[in-house]
């Protein structure tokens, strides 16, 4: 088997000067060595033999035919893995065989300048003039997006720049008084610092619950609050394989008891309302529908939310009655020609009349009252203020 690899793949082994007979290693040169047993030069690697040659197992110089991988491949040339073929650095048949800001050119197979998105580009360079038909130029100071510009500035598409957004006091500390002009009016909250594990820290959001963007490093997050009228409630606990308040009932975990998990002793932990029918009662899902079984989460029971390891909490809302009604305050009609409009009290926005209020509705068990830009997942007020 040996023998037929090497008549099958040699053969340009004599092609290269230092191949032929010999008797010791002298005679065949750099980077071969003479097989004595044959009296011919062998290559000892692919540096002795010639272009888009490599050295075979059997130490003879083989014409490379196609590659796996880019030791395969010889001198500067790679392994293009969609043809199989060893290819110069800048001939390209993938986008990825190009450097930043190069874009593969499949009519001559080579990279050229350009980019088809921001993909081909380097970070803090934007794709400009790329359309389906034709590439366009990686350019820098030029943005597309907020991901583009720095921490609290905005993308101006229109003009392709980053400017800083200053509509309001992103992150600024505040005390949670729920005063309408704590975070700058309108619809601007103070918010609990979730990175607080004691829940006492409280920074400003900004609006963003009529679609506006939010600069890069902020999300726009649901701002959610308890029911300002919720009831207090507690938590039973199992101890000892007792109920701590009802002691007559034997349990294995807290949700065994009356007043266990989720719902502790709120009035409504156990006959609820429906998510779609909010006007209906219920106590299981199955209630909810017409053709049970209904979905999952169909009927909405009250829990009981506090702070880890707190032992009094608040009774969470099961339909949108239980949360607050917004009304509009400081509208000023009696000059039917210069009007002049007021702002809801909870949402912040214009307004001239009540009804131009939102409803404030029940979601997740708590009162959705607007939407804030906060920082972005994983990020916090001293991450983006640094």
């Amino acid at each position: 088997m040996l023998a037929i690899a090497v008549l099958a793949g040699g053969g340009n082994c004599q092609q290269n000067p230092a191949s032929g007979p010999c008797t010791n290693d002298r005679a065949c040169g750099d980077y071969h060595f003479c097989d004595e047993k044959i009296g011919e030069c062998r290559c000892s690697d692919n540096r002795g033999c010639g272009k888009s040659e490599f050295c075979n197992p059997a130490f003879m110089c083989q014409t490379i035919a196609g590659c796996q991988d880019n030791v395969d491949c010889l001198g500067e040339t790679f392994c293009d893995v969609k043809s199989g073929q060893c290819i110069g650095k800048d001939q390209c048949t993938l986008e990825t065989h190009c450097p930043f800001n190069h874009v593969c050119d499949s009519g001559i197979g080579l990279c050229v300048d350009g980019c088809r998105d921001e993909g081909d580009c380097m970070l803090g360079y934007s794709c400009i003039g790329a359309t389906r038909t034709s590439f366009g130029q990686c350019a820098a100071g030029v943005c597309r997006g907020n991901d583009l510009c720095k921490v609290q500035e905005i993308c101006d598409l229109s003009t392709g720049t980053c400017r800083f957004d200053d509509r309001g006091p992103f992150c600024a500390a505040c005390q949670n008084t729920w005063e309408p002009d704590e975070c700058g009016g309108g619809a601007n909250y103070c918010l609990v610092d979730p990175s607080d594990p004691a829940g006492a820290t409280y920074y400003c959001g900004v609006d963003c619950s009529q679609g506006q963007d939010c600069p890069y490093g902020y999300y726009c997050h649901d701002v959610i609050i308890l029911p300002p009228a919720a009831p207090l409630c507690h938590v039973e606990k199992c101890v000892g394989g007792h109920c701590s308040t009802h002691t007559d009932q034997t349990c294995q975990e807290d949700q065994n008891c009356e007043y266990g998990q989720p719902g502790g002793d709120c009035a409504r932990a156990h006959v609820g309302n429906c998510l779609v029918d909010q006007a209906r009662a219920c106590a299981s899902d199955d209630e909810c529908c017409d053709a049970p079984p209904c979905p999952a989460a169909s009927c909405v029971t009250q829990e009981c939310r506090g702070g880890e390891g707190d032992r009094v909490g608040h009774c969470t809302c099961t339909r949108d009655l239980d949360c607050p009604a917004d009304n509009c305050i400081g509208a000023d009609l009696t000059d039917p020609d210069n009007q002049i409009p007021g702002a809801c009290l909870i949402s912040g926005h214009p307004c001239y009349g009540d009804l131009e209020c939102d409803i404030i509705a029940c979601v997740e068990g708590g009162c959705m009252i607007g939407q804030n830009c906060a920082p972005d997942a994983d990020l916090t007020c001293r991450d983006l203020q640094r």
